[in-house]
């Protein structure tokens, strides 16, 4: 009688993992795939209070990394993970500069309207911040102070 009961859990246990599994592998529709690979731009960004040359990396497993150059200031280093859905697109910074941040916090959270996406360029609109940006796909392999960019996780 106790061998059934444990063949049971074994059965449900099974199904629970290949559901969580099946929800991570879900692959990324034709446009997601676009927005993947290097991007760099030189945009006035709110935040920095400055125009500022920036270098982003989208990878498929849904993570980013962004260095943002500005003109007088320090390269700053931002980590987190990204989103596409239709003309959305958010991110999510979890790290700057190699610290965690306050997930909680709304400025870590950006939503933006996809304007343009083709022939890799991309426009695109900040919807809180109400800012427009401009990038063009680039090469990967190269961070914005001129040293080797890690490698892609």
């Amino acid at each position: 009688m106790l061998f059934p009961r444990f063949a049971h859990l074994a059965l449900i246990l099974f199904i629970c993992v290949a559901l969580v599994s099946c929800g991570k592998t879900k692959a990324l529709d034709e446009q997601s795939s676009s927005l993947l690979g290097c991007w760099s731009g030189d945009d006035f960004q709110p935040v920095l209070g400055q125009t500022t040359m920036w270098l982003m990396e989208r990878r498929s497993d849904g993570t980013f990394r962004v260095e943002f150059q500005p003109k007088d200031g320090k390269l700053q280093i931002e980590e987190g993970t990204w989103r596409h859905k239709g003309s959305s697109y958010t991110t999510a910074t979890s790290e700057i500069n190699g610290k965690l941040v306050d997930a909680s916090n709304p400025i870590y959270a950006d939503e933006y309207e996809i304007k343009l996406l083709a022939n890799g360029f991309m426009e695109y609109h900040h919807t809180r911040m109400k800012v427009n940006f401009k990038a063009r796909k680039v090469e990967c392999g190269n961070s914005l102070d001129g040293r080797q960019a890690p490698v892609s996780k």
